[in-house]
């Protein structure tokens, strides 16, 4: 007798360029490659900005209504298809931060379901309510809590009090950054990765390498994103006379292209969840400096073996240890020599496992 297929549905409201959606089509594929697995995508916003090939069923409503009725129609749709599909597991990666629409979906959509909520981000307020009453209302019943590095986890354990918490790390598949293909620029340079905005400071981080040696090296800083505060960055790099240091290419495909020629990649953002631009530079061998922010590098970073962590928000130290990373070449090629192996225990292999344990599949 054939075995019955496990049923998994990944909700979340859309698939927008971002680090959220390289996590959600990781794990789509993570989970679909699970023998005794189907795995669905199931949207609850229509986003024709969708770079995909997944296939994906969506839930917006394409009434001309008003916008209260759109929604409406959108949720009864949503909780039809689930109690027709019947669902073994839920997996919900949705940012939650209306209070009233969570109620709506954990006690009435959620209700009879099987849901294991996801957490991306040190900055708990995009995904859980403040009051430890109102979360413990919500999610004290869930499947699991899954929190992708263990600084969340203590985050949400410590302030919540919640037992249903646990870390689970977003993965990567290492296989293929195997041979990665590289952009030839003609120049040495360092790369910063991620949207241009406030919460990346890339505005500081040009001042911080308008303070280091790089530029008289002429190391330059090449900056993949686009965001708000381009135009800003860019001033900031004409007042410095760095113009034709800092170089600015928009969103790229495939960042990793520009990672593998890279010195080395530097992150200061405010706050991180679990940065994938760290393990996919590991991945293309660069080795990668980084904030000890809250949560995040410091669960991915090995001190001195495949980049640095710098004080949290001292950007004077991150100019010494640029110069550093520049200045001694041994450590640098040593960095460079360990990247890769570093990160092993985050192939998709290793987190497969974790995911196995928790939904309780033998393979």
């Amino acid at each position: 007798m054939q075995k019955k297929k496990l049923k998994i549905a990944i909700v979340a409201y859309n698939l927008q360029v971002g680090g959220l959606t390289k996590v959600i089509t990781t794990l789509y594929n993570l989970l679909s490659s699970i023998e005794g697995v189907s795995v669905e995508l199931l949207f609850l916003d229509n986003d024709e900005a969708i770079n995909s090939n997944i296939y994906y069923k969506s839930f917006n409503s394409k009434s001309q209504n008003g916008r209260f009725f759109q929604k409406y129609l959108k949720y009864i749709r949503f909780k039809k298809y689930l109690k027709s599909t019947e669902f073994d597991f839920i997996i919900d990666q949705r940012y939650r931060i209306n209070v009233v629409s969570e109620i709506l979906i954990t006690k009435y959509i959620y209700a009879k379901e099987k849901v294991i909520y996801n957490i991306h981000s040190s900055q708990l307020k995009t995904y859980l309510p403040h009051s430890v009453k109102v979360t413990k209302f919500l999610y004290k019943d869930a499947y699991k809590i899954v929190c992708c590095s263990k600084g969340i986890k203590d985050l949400v354990k410590n302030k919540y009090g919640l037992t249903n918490v646990t870390c689970i790390y977003n993965s990567l598949n290492l296989n293929s950054f195997t041979e990665q293909k590289s952009i030839t620029l003609g120049y040495k340079y360092i790369v910063a990765v991620g949207r241009i905005e406030p919460v990346k400071q890339f505005d500081k981080l040009i001042q911080a390498y308008a303070n280091s040696i790089l530029p008289k090296k002429n190391i330059k800083l090449v900056i993949l994103g686009n965001g708000s505060q381009l135009n800003t960055c860019k001033r900031i790099s004409e007042k410095l006379n760095l113009s034709n240091k800092v170089v600015f290419t928009g969103v790229v495909s495939n960042p990793a292209t520009y990672m593998v020629n890279a010195e080395f990649l530097v992150l200061c953002s405010k706050y991180e969840g679990f940065p994938m631009v760290l393990l996919e530079s590991l991945a293309c061998s660069t080795p990668v400096v980084s904030f000890d922010v809250v949560a995040g590098p410091n669960e991915i970073i090995i001190p001195n073996v495949n980049g640095v962590l710098v004080e949290n928000q001292d950007f004077e130290s991150l100019t010494r240890v640029m110069n550093k990373m520049i200045e001694d070449d041994k450590f640098l090629k040593n960095c460079k020599k360990e990247a890769r192996n570093s990160i092993v225990r985050f192939s998709n292999d290793e987190i497969k496992k974790t995911w196995l344990e928790l939904l309780k599949i033998t393979e």
